[in-house]
């Protein structure tokens, strides 16, 4: 009997406790609202970095979490098309500040000071928390702006030459789900994650009325030339100038055309263009009325206002791809048209009046950009662009200028996928020392703050 009263007050405490259970712990951190949310609770300790780092949790937490949170907007244009530098306007949200994305603003370098000195700056792309950014001599470099790592990338081979012009870049994603690996390889002078180390930049060359790809492979560290090629049918000559921005989703990069009814498509496996429609029941006789891009990891979508003109309701549409659906596809051997079900094709999946959305007095007109499950509205180019989450068909932000949302990377920094419940401490120190905390009561405080912002 003594035994079992001793045993009772320990017990009691543990059950009191439920941070010091692994499972409970591993069930609460899921509920956090965000990616940041789960970067900061991830510094409380090396036992609540392990199991964030566990490959499946992530996996758990992103199929809760299926966007990357929002950090804000690097502008890219002064409204005339002319900006020499990429300026960050922090997201002030529709629903107020939250403070663990204000702690990766205030820690990272988002003003860019690692490139004081640069005459220009232009921003070619910006995906899964990393910037494409072109520099004065035309070299390309890829830059972190949390981890404050950057990569040089060469220029491109014949850039320049006369009647040759680079319409677009593209960054291609590392790598998709929870299985971005952190370990680090020396390449060069410098170290680098792998999920900063293995890319690809894909720029599109036009030249007359033919196109081709020039494609940058980290792990070659070459640039690899693709044959011209002419995709067009009759109508279509080449891309017009407002159709040069670069569109990802599920495996492909889109580029809008001067034809209502067709995409240009760059398959990334195999770098092949072809010419596909849009959904059937759409005529976009204003092609900047829609945009391409993913609603979540691998799931390509398109998202289109409609209703613009006559007595219609302004509405906005969100069309996914689907595999089960008739798409028309057009060879590039012979030009003709050809049907096949086994390729991928769109589905009506969800619509929304913009007055619901935006509210009455708001008038948009053109669909920016979307990226990451966020659709970018604007009446026009100077105009303020409403950042609209479309897992929730909701208004997220809001900015007084254009340019490139960034989003957090996924895994967040310092969140290395494994295989165990590692307990071990996080080697880049830039970050350890800008958000470990350090003490028993700041890490009871931090414990507190945690279960505050779970999502039940």
């Amino acid at each position: 009997m003594a035994e079992e009263e001793e045993e009772g007050p320990a017990d009691a405490a543990v059950v009191a406790n439920p941070l010091h259970d692994g499972d409970i712990l591993r069930e609460i951190l899921l509920r956090l609202p965000s990616a940041a949310s789960l970067a900061q609770a991830a510094l409380v300790s090396g036992r609540w970095r392990g199991i964030a780092s566990d490959s499946k949790f992530l996996r758990r937490f992103r199929e809760r979490h299926p966007s990357s949170p929002l950090v804000g907007l690097f502008a890219s244009d002064d409204g005339r098309g002319c900006a020499p530098w990429p300026h960050f306007y922090p997201a002030r949200f529709c629903k107020g500040p939250d403070r663990d994305i204000t702690a990766v603003t205030r820690k990272g370098d988002f003003f860019l000071t690692r490139f004081d000195g640069e005459p220009s700056l232009r921003l070619r792309d910006c995906r899964n928390g990393l910037l494409l950014l072109s520099l004065e001599d035309s070299s390309l470099c890829i830059y972190d702006p949390v981890s404050k790592r950057r990569v040089g990338i060469p220029r491109r081979p014949h850039d320049g030459m006369a009647g040759r012009q680079c319409l677009a870049d593209c960054l291609l994603d590392a790598g998709r789900g929870t299985g971005t690996s952190s370990t680090v390889r020396q390449c060069g002078p410098r170290t680098m994650p792998q999920a900063m180390e293995s890319f690809r930049v894909v720029s599109l060359q036009q030249q007359s009325q033919e196109i081709r790809v020039l494609v940058y492979d980290s792990n070659t560290l070459e640039w690899h030339h693709h044959p011209w090629v002419s995709p067009w049918t009759d109508g279509i000559k080449r891309l017009p100038k407002w159709g040069t921005t670069a569109m990802y989703a599920a495996g492909n990069v889109f580029w809008r055309c001067a034809q209502q009814s067709l995409v240009l498509v760059l398959e990334a496996s195999t770098m092949e263009f072809s010419l596909r429609p849009l959904p059937p029941d759409l005529s976009f006789h204003v092609p900047s009325r829609y945009a391409i891009g993913e609603i979540e990891d691998g799931k390509g979508c398109l998202v289109c206002l409609t209703g613009l003109t006559g007595e219609e309701t302004p509405t906005l549409e969100v069309w996914v791809l689907d595999t089960n659906m008739w798409k028309l596809h057009s060879s590039l051997n012979n030009k003709s048209w050809k049907l096949d079900s086994s390729e991928k094709w769109w589905r009506l999946e969800k619509k929304i009046p913009v007055s619901r959305l935006l509210g009455e007095s708001a008038r948009v007109r053109q669909v920016r950009m979307v990226i990451n499950g966020l659709a970018l509205l604007c009446k026009d180019d100077h105009d303020p662009e409403f950042v609209v989450d479309l897992q929730s068909m909701a208004l997220l932000a809001k900015f007084q200028f254009r340019g490139y949302p960034y989003q957090m990377s996924w895994p967040p920094a310092g969140l290395a996928a494994t295989n165990s419940r590692s307990t071990s401490f996080l080697k880049d120190t830039n970050i350890l020392h800008q958000f470990y905390l350090k003490g028993n009561r700041a890490r009871a405080e931090a414990e507190r703050r945690v279960m505050n912002r779970v999502c039940i």
